[in-house]
């Protein structure tokens, strides 16, 4: 991976992690509705930084 793409992607990805809309809405509501996902296997599309799978695979 480049350095200006590393650099990009993890400002993008505290960016969208902390932003009101994500972490108030979109994110609660995908939780609420992926429901119980222990030993579950989970496709997530369109994943850019990763932050929602991170909380899908901790559920």
């Amino acid at each position: 991976m480049s350095k200006l793409f590393g650099d990009h992607a993890e400002r993008y990805t505290s960016f969208v992690e902390n932003s009101g809309p994500n972490a108030h809405y979109d994110r609660p509501a995908i939780m609420r509705l992926a429901g119980e996902t222990a030993g579950k296997q989970i496709l997530e599309l369109g994943s850019a930084g990763g932050g929602l799978t991170e909380h899908l695979a901790a559920a």
